[in-house]
């Protein structure tokens, strides 16, 4: 975490009352789940985050995805109201992938959806009771969610929620790449980069461009392609 944030966190520690506990938060998968929500969205999840932490203990934001609270009370407690916090961020979003055309001699094509997948974010915590060296328990709190994060994916995981190894998830081909204007033919691949190709049927010879488009909420993300 920033040094600055981190004496701020442990001089207010300091002057605080016992019991308490260090909470430590990073948002597993906040990345792709940010690239699909839209920034200015993530950007909104974000307050959402620290103000409900704020319910839990004094809060600050130390990093992009990742938060510390300091919250009174014995352990057991403090970590029942960080389970309940977790319940209500552990988060599922679905895209659609989709193929849109354009052909050399404009002729029209309609999209076809081509693969579907969630992203799953997901709150992991690590506890520390405050103790006397203020700084040890601030800092086992945070190799504690490291390690979560590292060594054991669905901990702190709500019990009702899917099983996630990764940040995409419940993956569907819906189609396979075959030629836009025939429906037929094989494309060949004559240059390409990502999120787009530009191709020649084998069979009716038409020449196209292939443009990958990403949807969530049934809009083209404003991210664009991953």
């Amino acid at each position: 975490m920033p040094r600055w944030r981190e004496d701020e966190i442990i001089a207010t520690a300091s002057e605080h009352g016992r019991p308490a506990v260090f909470v430590c938060v990073n948002l597993q998968n906040f990345k792709p789940f940010n690239i699909l929500l839209g920034h200015q969205r993530g950007d909104q999840f974000l307050e959402r985050v620290q103000q409900r932490l704020t319910e839990i203990g004094r809060s600050w934001r130390t990093g992009g995805d990742e938060f510390v609270t300091l919250a009174g009370g014995k352990l057991t407690a403090v970590t029942e109201q960080v389970s309940a916090f977790t319940w209500l961020f552990h988060v599922t979003i679905g895209a659609t992938e989709a193929w849109s055309f354009r052909f050399d001699d404009q002729r029209k094509a309609a999209i076809v959806p081509w693969r579907s997948f969630q992203v799953v974010c997901t709150p992991r915590c690590g506890f520390a009771e405050l103790g006397s060296d203020v700084s040890g328990s601030l800092h086992l709190a945070r190799r504690q969610c490291d390690d979560i994060r590292q060594t054991d994916p669905d901990a702190l995981r709500p019990s009702f929620a899917p099983l996630a190894t990764g940040p995409w998830t419940n993956e569907k081909k819906l189609a396979t790449p075959i030629c836009p204007a025939c429906g037929d033919g094989q494309p060949i691949v004559i240059e390409d980069d990502l999120g787009w190709s530009r191709e020649r049927c084998a069979r009716c010879d038409a020449s196209y461009e292939r443009i990958n488009v990403l949807s969530v909420f049934g809009e083209e993300s404003e991210a664009g392609y991953m």
